[in-house]
């Protein structure tokens, strides 16, 4: 018996089979849980650091190091960066996906904070679970062709802001 017979003497219990998996899909497709801005728990902490005007070198040194050191032997952390300017840096700790991150960021708190005495006087810090703003500005037209149609995502980089403002003055000249 090959394939296509069998399908011809079986065909009532194919069709239920595919009826009841039609069901199955539409009762769980209006059940998926639907948001606009769905709460995604990023496994990510960021520490800032201000020490005043100390020069980018010193903050090296004596501020951003250190803490990185402390920052590194904090459980389940996979990587750390960090970025230092004059007076202030930043520390991004990433973990390991699953990682409970109000737990992760009580023991990165917990870790600057019994350093934090040999840092610099007047040196502050804040930690936190970092979470990533979502914002997109997207322009249609009715009149154009679709090559003409531009996207662009809005970030902290200059290039996307360049974007939106040349196109809002190519709007504001017609």
């Amino acid at each position: 018996m090959n394939f296509g017979q069998w399908m011809q003497t079986h065909r009532r219990s194919l069709l239920f089979v595919i009826a009841l998996l039609a069901i199955a899909g539409a009762l769980s497709a209006f059940r998926l849980p639907i948001s606009l801005f769905p709460n995604v728990a990023f496994p990510r902490a960021v520490v800032s650091l201000e020490a005043g005007d100390r020069p980018a070198e010193q903050m090296t040194t004596l501020v951003t190091m250190p803490v990185e050191e402390a920052l590194r032997r904090v459980p389940n952390v996979r990587d750390v960066e960090s970025r230092t300017s004059r007076g202030a840096a930043e520390i991004s700790l990433n973990f390991d996906w699953g990682t409970d991150m109000a737990q992760a960021t009580l023991q990165a708190q917990s870790a600057i904070s019994e350093i934090l005495a040999t840092l610099p006087p007047g040196t502050t810090c804040m930690c936190g679970a970092w979470t990533r703003p979502c914002f997109r500005c997207s322009r249609t037209a009715s009149r154009r062709r679709g090559s003409r149609y531009r996207r662009c995502t809005i970030s902290r980089s200059s290039r996307c802001g360049r974007c939106c403002r040349r196109w809002k003055a190519s709007r504001a000249s017609r």
